[in-house]
């Protein structure tokens, strides 16, 4: 859904998992190209779903949340993933701290020389 950020993408994603027949969303944004190990099978396991906590965009979602996440971005309410999740009682997660985020030049440098 376009000018809504994250959220909006998490929305359009969750529709078109709707519409293929999918229970469960998993979203990993192009920004974070280090999953820390483990990460993933424990996401998986987790069918009420859930988020990381230092970076929301990570996590898995019940597909049945689709309308209600609708709705939240039809409302003039805060549109963050973060806020969504939290409204819709999505558990955040923790442990898995080292997650790098790169969004500038200096992100991608710092991230480029620690994986050399």
């Amino acid at each position: 859904m376009p000018g809504f950020g994250p959220l909006g993408g998490l929305a359009g994603s969750m529709q078109a998992a709707i519409a293929a027949g999918y229970s469960h969303l998993l979203s990993l944004p192009c920004d974070t190209p280090f999953i820390p190990e483990g990460l993933l099978a424990e996401l998986s396991e987790l069918t009420d779903g859930a988020f990381m906590e230092t970076c929301p965009v990570i996590g898995i979602w019940p597909t049945n949340l689709g309308v209600d996440l609708e709705k939240y971005l039809a409302a003039d309410g805060q549109k963050s993933v973060r806020a969504w999740a939290t409204s819709a009682r999505i558990r955040p997660l923790s442990g898995f701290d080292d997650i790098a985020n790169i969004n500038y030049e200096a992100d991608l440098a710092a991230i480029s020389d620690a994986h050399d």
